[in-house]
């Protein structure tokens, strides 16, 4: 089974649509729709089921055995977030706490960050 976090995203899904062209479709995408439309970037892909990211480290207790890899894409990549707090739990220290549960359960997981957040009032540095 493979996991994806960020699946619904743009990358994520395209990500997903190539596993499904390798004929991997035990797939469990680990992401939030909110009030946009990311919904529609799964409607032609295959996966087995959808966790809300608060529920991805229950979930990995309940069924880390069955899980061969993680790819984890899961972040805030909007441009306009100005909350750092929110920021820094959501994409440092998730994604380490992410990282250090597949090392521990020798989980094989892919990180792919892609840092697209450019903060105003650092553009003069």
């Amino acid at each position: 089974m493979v996991l994806v976090t960020g699946g619904a995203g743009f990358i994520g899904s395209a990500y997903i649509k190539y596993l499904n062209t390798l004929g991997i479709y035990d797939i469990i995408v680990c992401d939030k729709f909110g009030t946009d439309m990311k919904w529609r970037n799964l409607r032609n892909v295959q996966f087995k089921n959808m966790i809300a990211p608060e529920e991805i480290f229950s979930f990995l207790k309940n069924f880390s055995a069955s899980i061969d890899t993680i790819v984890h894409m899961g972040a805030c990549s909007s441009t306009t977030e100005e909350d750092m707090d929110y920021l820094y739990a959501n994409n440092v220290m998730f994604s380490q706490e992410l990282w250090n549960y597949a090392q521990k359960k020798k989980i094989k997981i892919h990180l792919c960050v892609f840092c697209c957040h450019v903060r105003r009032r650092f553009s003069r540095i």
